[in-house]
């Protein structure tokens, strides 16, 4: 992950144009971005708590160039800070780094990495949140590795309603890395484990799917194939990290999902943005009356220009997309020429 402040960095490296431009005979208004690299976001409206962090809110966002800054006084309507990779989001486990909310069945959670079986003779294993899909193919991908005396796990993607019979899933030697796909099962797809520098086994699932949820599951055997019932030892177990479910049939590089607000991606910039939750926004101080234009970009790109009238009492609200990147508000309408420079500035940043 590259945590740049994207618009400040474009001027520090020579960039010809920024919306600050459009602010040259100074007009009123407002432009903003949101990394908090740059120092301008606040949790409060006063401005005395900085925003330094994702899934924080953000009551005050300071203004890079124009006249006013924006600011919520009601904590509940406050956006909060965000950061998805320059690209957005495929992977869709609420937690991936490990099995934080997992589901046990026989086996307790150790540090939220690893599976530990009980003594009971049951199956041992657990589960991960269910995540929505529409109808077609799901591709997941994560890392098991032996802790203790036990050498396979039967690593799966579960459909909703899915029983023992059909989950799409391979049983692996943990300490070799081979593969048995037991014949009862659904047909899938199974990547070659490949082994990390600390012993992880990386394995990967496509499956088809329909409007419905899938999960992770890695359930812990102590044989090949899918006879999952045997007496524990009460220590030993499987670790698990690194689980990743996307859409599609192919399997994509390794998203970290903190929160839904706070995901990385190695070698992909930090696109810092506003989420709103559909009640929220960010209020410039009136302006005076007049004709504004309205421009902004969502942290996939997506950029709506526009314009917003003020009648030189009112607040406008600054925040517009659900998860916002940047925002101008400038005195007067934009011409085509600017509104060719805006779009070719964003596009280079957030496309």
């Amino acid at each position: 992950m590259l945590g740049l402040g994207l618009s400040l960095w474009s001027v520090a490296l020579g960039a010809s144009w920024t919306p600050a431009a459009l602010f040259g005979a100074g007009q009123a208004g407002h432009w903003a971005e949101y990394n908090p690299a740059v120092g301008r976001l606040f949790q409060d409206a006063a401005g005395t708590i900085p925003a330094t962090l994702a899934d924080q809110p953000v009551g005050l966002a300071k203004r890079l160039a124009g006249s006013v800054d924006a600011a919520q006084a009601t904590a509940l309507s406050r956006p909060t800070l965000a950061r998805h990779p320059k690209g957005g989001r495929r992977n869709l486990q609420l937690r991936s780094d490990g099995i934080q909310g997992w589901s046990m069945s026989g086996a307790s959670n150790v540090g939220n990495r690893k599976i530990m079986v009980s003594t009971a003779n049951v199956a041992h294993f657990g589960f991960g949140s269910p995540v929505a899909f529409s109808a077609g193919v799901a591709t997941q991908r994560l890392k098991v590795k032996k802790d203790g005396i036990y050498s396979y796990a039967f690593v799966a993607l579960l459909q909703a309603g899915d029983g023992s019979s059909a989950m799409a899933g391979v049983s692996i030697n943990l300490d070799t890395g081979e593969l048995n796909s037991p014949g009862s099962l659904l047909t899938n797809y199974y990547a070659s484990p490949t082994p990390d520098a600390d012993g992880y086994w990386s394995v990967t699932i496509s499956r088809s799917v329909g409007d419905t949820t899938s999960a992770a599951r890695v359930i812990v055997n102590n044989t090949p194939g899918s006879s999952f019932v045997f007496t524990g030892d009460g220590t030993s177990g499987v670790l698990v990290k690194d689980v990743q479910i996307e859409a599609g049939a192919v399997s994509t590089p390794y998203q970290n999902v903190i929160t839904p607000n706070d995901i990385t991606e190695a070698g992909k910039p930090d696109i810092w943005h506003l989420w709103n939750d559909g009640g929220d926004s960010l209020n410039a101080a009136p302006l005076p009356a007049g004709t504004y234009g309205l421009a902004y970009v969502d942290v996939l790109g997506g950029v709506t220009i526009t314009t917003a009238a003020s009648d030189g009492t009112t607040p406008i609200n600054l925040l517009r997309a659900e998860r916002q990147a940047q925002v101008i508000l400038r005195q007067g309408a934009f011409t085509a020429a600017e509104e060719a420079q805006i779009r070719s500035y964003w596009g280079g940043l957030y496309v």
